[in-house]
């Protein structure tokens, strides 16, 4: 096979080695959270609680009747003690939520787990809407829209590329959990009628 290239661009160097050989691991929760109501390319969402709240993991706290957004779900267990404008890492001042979380366990708010295999093509994608799933480009195009095409898909390509000198995330995610990711790629395919096998690569 020719191999071609070219001449120019940028050649930064990579540091994977500081990270590409640990494991993943969960963080101890901040005391405070500050949640945007947009989160994604779309609409912004609408809090669905009010100041002095109980909220746990999980919970949707806000969401927008209209198509083009995501709803948003709080991140720690806690209390909520302002709804406000904040500065964003945008620079932009809007709506968020601030939770200050409990010093106790954190504790999550339980969903039912259904057997993926038996979801149709329609509720998963109501699934992946609940859930808040948005893209992790710079446009966080929300997923339910991704996975809605208006006509069958020939190929799925999933992107494991860590184009950041530093990432390794996408690399830990392929070494401790192939399965769910081969699993997550099953349903989408199902989805957008993908009707390649998988084991044909």
């Amino acid at each position: 096979m020719e191999v071609k290239t070219f001449k120019g661009g940028a050649h930064i160097p990579h540091y994977k080695s500081y990270t590409e050989d640990k494991p993943i691991t969960r963080l101890s929760a901040p005391k405070e959270v500050i949640i945007p109501l947009l989160q994604c390319m779309g609409a912004p969402c609408e809090p669905l609680v009010k100041v002095g709240d109980k909220v746990k993991i999980g919970q949707k706290i806000g969401d927008s009747e209209e198509f083009f957004s995501a709803p948003i779900h709080a991140s720690v267990t806690g209390t909520v003690t302002a709804i406000e404008k904040r500065t964003v890492p945008t620079g932009d001042q809007d709506d968020c939520i601030v939770i200050e979380a409990d010093d106790c366990p954190q504790e999550f708010e339980m969903k039912e787990v259904r057997d993926p295999d038996s979801v149709s093509v329609e509720e998963y994608r109501e699934c992946v809407r609940e859930g808040g799933l948005v893209g992790m480009g710079g446009a966080a195009l929300p997923t339910h829209i991704q996975t809605s095409p208006r006509q069958p898909v020939d190929t799925l390509l999933l992107n494991g590329a860590e184009c950041e000198p530093f990432l390794t995330c996408d690399h830990r995610l392929m070494v401790e959990r192939a399965d769910q990711l081969i699993k997550g790629a099953e349903m989408m395919m199902k989805s957008i009628g993908v009707q390649q096998d998988l084991d044909r690569y």
